[in-house]
């Protein structure tokens, strides 16, 4: 009875920690002393090697990461933008090895929400040398008046950079935060004179609502 109690007390924590779910809306990667393991786990019941395998999850489908770009138009006006992006994960295994922020052999569980702030961390890093450079060879009617030019251009730079580490940038918006007072008002000039659109009008209001808004 004693040998079968301590059997009970040693197997126990191990078959419990040998036991791990792949959630509904993930795809896991099993990562054997710091080498993953080929081959993607669907969702359901897994059963790893205790202390020699670890279970790293990730989004299944695309997933929503949110920044702020602060950057200079060619005049110098600096602009601050909200910048929402829709990304997708196609290749876990170049994505796992590619982006920093986990020792490699590192043996814990990694989750979707660990996964998505590696993203996060990564895309805010290049959106900074990115997408200031993009910005910065637009003038300010030529950036707030062809938003869309701009976010297709940070778009590809951004994703250029994605693909390398096994991402996919879906979609990218953006919309103006902060512009200063004296920018507002060159730009308000210009919508008066006809050198700025509907577009760009739309734009200020982001930051500068009509008064019976």
């Amino acid at each position: 009875m004693l040998i079968a109690g301590l059997l009970m007390i040693i197997l126990i924590p191990l078959i419990a920690a040998s036991v791990r779910v792949v959630p509904e809306g993930t795809v896991g990667l099993v990562e054997r002393l710091g080498q993953v393991v080929p081959g993607l786990r669907q969702p359901g019941l897994l059963l790893l090697r205790p202390f020699f395998e670890t279970l790293i999850l990730l989004p299944k489908g695309p997933f929503q990461v949110e920044l702020k770009l602060e950057a200079e138009t060619w005049e110098r006006v600096p602009l601050t933008f909200a910048v929402e992006m829709q990304c997708e994960v196609k290749d876990p295994v170049l994505l796992d090895q590619s982006l920093p922020g986990v020792p490699r052999g590192e043996m814990r569980e990694r989750g979707v929400r660990h996964t998505i702030q590696r993203v996060t961390r990564f895309l805010d890093h290049t959106l900074v040398s990115e997408g200031r450079a993009a910005v910065r060879k637009g003038r300010l009617l030529e950036c707030l008046g062809n938003m869309d030019d701009l976010e297709k251009r940070i778009q590809e730079r951004l994703g250029w950079h994605g693909r390398k580490q096994g991402l996919e940038i879906v979609s990218l918006q953006m919309a103006l935060l902060e512009i200063p007072e004296d920018a507002k008002q060159q730009v308000r000039q210009a919508i008066q004179e006809g050198r700025a659109g509907e577009e760009a009008e739309l734009v200020l209001e982001d930051v500068d609502p009509p008064a019976d808004a």
